[in-house]
């Protein structure tokens, strides 16, 4: 959303990259600086990535994500950071441009587009334990000169090429199909705080065209829950993982 991208543990950085810029936003309620240079960055960590819904939606720098390209959100780095990432798990490593904000979830440090999940090895696992590293200089330069040809070289390798970025709404059911195109929603929790269900509400509404608020009494509390409506299952199942990712995980998809 970019519900982008969503809190973690705290950054590993060296001395000359822990000041911040000034910048700053707020997710589920924590305010995230911006740090003023990646110069001499690192950190360790889990990473994740995510794909659907996001894929042909807005990243945190404007661009728009497209899931088969190699990309990256981190929480605090500057916007168009280049960095190091390698697969702890498997010694694989990855040269790769931050574009958007996220995960937001504690312990999870960098999230993959899917096609740098599966250039680093971590596409089924879902998770990898990671280690970053900025790179800044002249080598960012050479690697930002390279990004087109090595993201064409890339779609190739994993057949992605004739793959475009997808439309924000899904086509219209085929007629007679009986509306089973749309016929599911996500129930999201929301928690026991109307703000912050409506927080949760708004990143959604950028993205979706059929989100409500409801409510049900638990334990004697009222307790807030987001309807995102009109999903396909594959639409679904996919936004419950990327919420889950961002600290969202009290979902369940439903039939209606």
């Amino acid at each position: 959303m970019s519900l982008a991208a969503c809190s973690l543990t705290s950054t590993r950085a060296s001395k000359s990259s822990a000041k911040h810029s000034g910048k700053s936003y707020v997710i589920n309620g924590k305010r995230y600086y911006i740090l003023a240079s990646a110069e001499g960055f690192r950190e360790k960590g889990h990473a994740s990535w995510y794909g659907e819904p996001f894929h042909g939606r807005k990243t945190a720098n404007g661009e728009t994500y497209d899931m088969n390209k190699l990309s990256a959100a981190h929480k605090t780095l500057p916007l168009n950071t280049w960095v190091e990432v390698k697969n702890m798990d498997n010694n694989k490593t990855l040269s790769i441009r931050v574009n958007d904000r996220g995960p937001f979830i504690d312990g999870r440090i960098i999230d993959l587009s899917r096609a740098a999940a599966e250039e680093i090895g971590m596409l089924r696992s879902g998770v990898a334990n990671v280690s970053i590293r900025a790179i800044t200089g002249q080598r960012a330069r050479e690697l930002a000169a390279q990004e087109d040809r090595v993201n064409a070289q890339v779609a190739k390798k994993q057949g992605t090429a004739s793959r475009t970025v997808a439309a924000k709404k899904d086509p219209a059911p085929a007629a007679g199909g009986g509306g089973a195109w749309k016929d599911y929603r996500l129930e999201v929790s929301g928690g026991s705080e109307p703000a912050q269900a409506q927080k949760l509400i708004a990143a959604l509404k950028k993205e979706f065209a059929k989100v409500k608020l409801g409510s049900k009494y638990q334990n004697g509390a009222p307790h807030f829950f987001v309807y995102v409506d009109g999903l396909t299952k594959s639409g679904a199942d996919s936004l419950k993982k990327s919420l889950a990712s961002r600290g969202y995980g009290q979902s369940r998809v439903l039939a209606q």
